[in-house]
């Protein structure tokens, strides 16, 4: 599954999908098979990140699939295996010019307010129930439906964790970005320095 011919494929078929729920499966899928060889150092590890585009095809996902928390989740955890080593860490907080680190920065900033609003929302429904009436039915509907929001939840604050640990990793590199390509340009047409 390592090989860079599977590697390149998978990633094809990654970079085809869109966000409609025909879709969701393939990059779930796609998804579970990048965190689980991002997570072996004995070789596809490194083979996950010499494919040619892997982090930007990983982030783009992210981004564009926000709201499916169990995704973002296995992205995440994806590229913090892959900034696990100090070197692979250094190349992606680098990538695009340090672009990577933001987009990644700006996803968990939106999926931490995304789950502080979800508390205080979670909080004010439990109080509006706990006030009012309602028949045996409508309790057991609502219950439902409680269940099904706290899985939600729970995959969100375990995304929003993946996510700060990544942006933790990142971060410890993001000094180390260099612009030089930019600034060579700009000296060699005389423009000023930043």
């Amino acid at each position: 599954a390592s090989s860079p011919r599977a590697l390149h494929s998978l990633l094809r078929v990654m970079r085809r999908c869109d966000r409609s729920e025909g879709h969701s499966e393939v990059l779930r899928l796609a998804h579970d098979v990048l965190e689980t060889l991002s997570g072996d150092e004995s070789g596809p590890a490194r083979a996950v990140f010499d494919a040619k585009d892997a982090v930007t095809v990983v982030t783009e996902h992210m981004q564009m699939c926000r709201d499916r928390f169990e995704l973002v989740g296995a992205a995440a955890r994806t590229l913090t295996n892959l900034c696990g080593d100090a070197a692979r860490a250094r190349a992606v907080a680098r990538a695009e010019r340090g672009r990577v680190t933001r987009r990644v920065r700006g996803i968990c900033e939106i999926l931490g307010n995304t789950l502080a609003a979800r508390r205080q929302n979670d909080a004010f429904s439990r109080r509006a129930r706990e006030s009012a009436e309602s028949g045996q039915d409508a309790f057991r509907n609502q219950h439902q439906a409680d269940r099904a929001e706290a899985r939600s939840t729970r995959a969100l604050e375990a995304t929003v964790r993946s996510m700060r640990e990544l942006v933790d990793r990142l971060e410890r590199f993001e000094g180390e970005v260099r612009y030089e390509p930019a600034l060579a340009s700009r000296r060699a047409a005389g423009g000023p320095p930043p």
